[in-house]
């Protein structure tokens, strides 16, 4: 009877882990869509100006590349905060899966399954899997 009750209790355990994990996700999850998402529009905000005062100097047969390289400035900043935030978007998903038992290959990020001994992307051989109990 008390292996039933320390099952019990385990699946209970695993069953509250996995709710405040899958939680703890979404929430971090919604956050950074959304500064992506508030990153793109600015980002695309600037296409429009560009796109006029490339016009504008042409029709006035005036290129002033300076003031063509401030505009793409601004937008390839704002291109690499979304390559930033879309690397952070990954690792909430991975770390949220790591925390459920999930393993993923160091060489190539691959998700590998508990008993694998070499990745199934890369081919490379895994570290040996430590149990703690």
């Amino acid at each position: 009877m008390a292996d039933l009750w320390q099952d019990v209790k385990k699946s209970v355990d695993k069953l509250t882990t996995t709710i405040n994990v899958k939680t703890k996700e979404v929430v971090q999850v919604s956050k950074v869509k959304k500064e992506i998402d508030e990153l793109k529009s600015k980002m695309r905000s600037y296409f429009p100006a560009l796109g006029e005062l490339t016009y504008t100097m042409y029709s006035e047969e005036n290129f002033d590349q300076e003031k063509l390289k401030e505009k793409c400035k601004v937008i390839a900043t704002l291109e690499e905060q979304v390559k930033q935030k879309e690397k952070e978007l990954k690792q909430v998903y991975r770390e949220s899966q790591e925390a459920r038992g999930k393993r993923f290959c160091p060489y190539c990020e691959a998700k590998i399954s508990d008993d694998a001994k070499f990745c199934n992307q890369c081919g490379k051989s895994l570290p040996v899997k430590i149990e703690t109990n």
